[in-house]
């Protein structure tokens, strides 16, 4: 269990940078961290190895390979072959449970904006209020007509296809969180009507500024909901040495009562499942730590000691009490579990749903929200920042524009006599090192097992305790030679490429390297 007590904990700073790359790789890159974690490969200098391509090419490896193939995880990185954009109705069996997505109509959740867009989370839905047995909800709130406003450095326009029945409807349209000037969009209108006439007013609620638009008609009406919404980009580097300590923190919240609501958690429920508070109260954090230190550990804790799934699980009764009982479960419990769990801490959350990204149409120069989109993170408000600010919950680091990043970072060296095409390779008598580095902020402070396992012969190549490395990073490695591993083995070698998996507590990643075999050549 990672230490997290923190005075003098140092701030790390990461830059944006994924604004370049094809979008394509970017998507790729997001769903191999869903399943696998984040392996950057480092080798040796390239300019003085030997050039043996003649050699060990292609063919060669062929060949040559004796190996067990490793997994397959072509599904976590083929594109999906078409785009449903109206999926089946949500089961209604009772074994499944019904969700926040699943409580959504949604037929009228799907956004187009004109051009390419970086990767941006599009804010839809707050859900600010937990329900014992039941999870995060919607509290009640009260709507005014919104006028419109345009503070921010990007905008863009977007189109929100609406079909209605006779009668009135509000339409819920996504928008950008700014953390300084919250939501902004303007210039809304109505469009490609086939009616003459129809009432149409923008709205935006008192307390969480949720955007929508009530629409009515006394026919059924089709159109088109056009408008502007502004954003920024947010920085990193400006969180971590801006955001406010605990201790100033409940200084302000006795000072700004209205903030108790996003504090509240039921009374009864701590009564009901105590093992929950002592699990999130086991988590000591020192007063004079930051929130966003405090984002970042909260999220560390959960998601290595705890299994997270990027795939629907089904569970039964209270998504965080299950959560916690079975180790794990779903993004979406991950996400409830580390908004409670602040709260616990007297932080203000809320959880929030939306898009992540979208499908870009070169030919039509069209970015599509569809379904498949969908995304969840957290808003918690911090003093020191004067505002919400949006927290990526993902368990591994993705760049998102407008999102703080608080994933810890996975890096593995490896260090091999030579590199053949990419994959470090060795003889059977030659050590080679694989080193794990896990890096963010309070990471120096992560302890436990590295397990390297050759997933080839189902065997542990090593293990390793962590240490701390640098400031905010701890890192394990493992020195060997397949000879030793054969020789506790005593099996015939497996000569080709081997899988290695690294695994601490609930993280698991990969990396290859390749055995060869002496060969003669004779004339």
């Amino acid at each position: 269990m990672p230490r997290v007590v923190l005075p003098g904990l140092d701030k790390i700073k990461r830059s944006k940078a994924l604004k370049d790359l094809p979008y394509i790789v970017l998507i790729m890159i997001i769903l191999v961290s869903f399943s696998i974690g984040v392996a950057y490969f480092h080798g040796v200098d390239v300019s003085r190895i030997n050039d043996l391509s003649d050699k060990y090419n292609s063919s060669w490896f062929q060949e040559n390979n004796r190996s067990r193939p490793p997994p397959d995880i072509s599904q976590y990185v083929t594109p999906p072959e078409e785009n449903i954009t109206n999926p089946p109705p949500p089961p209604t069996s009772p074994n499944v449970p019904e969700d926040v997505i699943s409580r959504l109509n949604l037929s009228y959740i799907n956004f187009i904006i004109e051009g390419s867009v970086p990767l941006l989370a599009w804010r839809l839905a707050v859900f600010d209020y937990y329900e014992t047995d039941e999870g995060w909800l919607q509290g009640s709130e009260s709507y005014s007509s919104y006028y419109g406003e345009s503070r921010g450095s990007i905008s863009f326009k977007i189109l929100k296809p609406v079909e209605i029945a006779p009668g009135a409807q509000d339409i819920s349209l996504v928008g950008l969180w700014q953390v300084s000037n919250g939501i902004e969009a303007n210039l809304f209108e109505p469009i490609n009507l086939n009616v003459s006439n129809i009432v149409f007013i923008p709205m935006l609620s008192d307390i969480n500024q949720q955007l929508e638009v009530h629409v009515s008609s006394d026919k059924a009406v089709r159109f088109i909901i056009q408008y502007e919404v502004y954003g920024e980009y947010i920085d990193n580097a400006v969180v971590v040495s801006s955001s406010a300590t605990l201790l100033d923190l409940q200084n302000y919240i006795s000072s700004h009562p209205e903030l108790n609501r996003f504090t509240y958690i039921p009374p009864e429920y701590f009564d009901t499942y105590p093992f929950v508070y002592d699990v999130i109260s086991s988590i000591n954090i020192d007063e004079n730590a930051t929130i966003y230190d405090t984002v970042s550990l909260l999220s560390y804790y959960f998601s290595i000691n705890f299994n997270v799934s990027y795939e629907k699980t089904n569970y039964t009764g209270d998504p965080v009490v299950a959560f916690i009982l079975n180790g794990g479960g779903s993004f979406m419990q991950y996400v409830y579990t580390l908004a409670l769990a602040l709260r616990v801490k007297n932080i203000p959350s809320r959880v929030i749903l939306g898009y992540l990204g979208g499908y870009y149409n070169s030919s039509e120069d069209l970015t599509y929200l569809r379904v498949s989109d969908l995304f969840m993170w957290i808003e918690v408000f911090d003093p020191g920042l004067d505002g919400w600010v949006p927290y990526n919950c993902l368990t591994v680091p993705v760049d998102i524009g407008n999102l703080v990043e608080t994933g810890l970072r996975a890096s593995i060296y490896i260090e091999a006599p030579r590199y053949i095409e990419g994959i470090p390779c060795v003889y059977l008598d030659e050590t080679f090192t694989i080193t794990l580095v896990l890096t963010g902020p309070g990471a120096q402070y992560l302890e436990g097992e590295v397990v390297f396992i050759d997933f080839n012969e189902s065997d542990m190549l090593g293990v390793s305790n962590l240490v701390p490395y640098g400031p905010g990073g701890a890192a394990a490695s493992v020195t060997t030679s397949f000879e030793d591993f054969y020789s506790v083995l005593e099996r015939e070698p497996k000569y080709g490429v081997h899988i290695i998996v690294i695994s601490f507590k609930q993280l698991t990643f990969y990396v290859a390297i390749a055995l060869l075999k002496r060969v003669s050549i004779q004339p």
